[in-house]
């Protein structure tokens, strides 16, 4: 990759461009066009699901996932994630690490060539290399749980999320870890707020939510 970093703004058309090739390049990831789910390091629409080879190779004719990589249900879900139900940051080409676009781009592309390692950093979560898991929960916060669905402040939530278990898996939609609170307020909270918003909270403030 060129050592040069190039800024990517929102206000350019070569945004679209770019964000179109972070949507194709995680289907390198295993992501199946009509699959109604996930597997494997998670993403935004529920576990299970058909995905594709760990090389890249798209199984979507055969509906079987042969690498359980996959982040997305498909193309059309990353691109929605990643426009409007997360709108990340749109950062730079050659972030390797931070919130950001450019970041999952960078590993969503390394994927080719190490989707175990790669694959999750690309995905709604950012496997704490694209945003720290904090990060990605608070910042999720801020975007979907707004006005009467709203759950804590910015310093609050950080503060809270010190305290959330990190062990789960990307896309968990049960138990006590930051995993799953990342995934009910990604696509599902963008959606259904007043369901799913509540789901973020410590199991100190909602101890009867699935996230406990």
């Amino acid at each position: 990759m060129n050592t040069r970093s190039t800024r990517i703004t929102t206000t350019t058309p070569a945004v679209t461009g770019i964000l179109a090739i972070a949507t194709l390049a995680l289907v390198g990831c295993g992501s199946s066009p009509g699959a109604t789910a996930m597997t494997g390091d998670g993403g935004a629409g529920g576990a299970g699901g058909a995905g594709n080879d760990a090389t890249g190779g798209n199984d979507a004719s055969a509906g079987t996932d042969g690498g359980g990589h996959a982040q997305y249900a498909s193309l059309a879900a990353c691109n929605a994630y990643c426009t409007t139900q997360a709108a990340w940051t749109a950062g730079t080409s050659g972030d390797m690490s931070g919130n950001t676009v450019g970041c999952r781009l960078y590993h969503a592309t390394a994927a080719a060539s190490d989707p175990a390692t790669h694959c999750p950093h690309a995905g709604p979560t950012g496997g704490n290399v694209c945003g720290s898991w904090c990060e990605n929960y608070c910042q999720l916060m801020a975007k979907n749980c707004t006005g009467a669905n709203a759950v804590y402040d910015a310093a609050t939530c950080m503060t809270k999320c010190q305290t959330i278990p990190t062990s789960g898996m990307p896309n968990d939609a049960a138990g006590n870890t930051v995993q799953c609170r990342i995934y009910h307020l990604g696509a599902p909270a963008a959606t259904d707020p007043a369901m799913h918003c509540p789901h973020s909270k410590t199991a100190a403030d909602n101890p009867a939510g699935p996230c406990t």
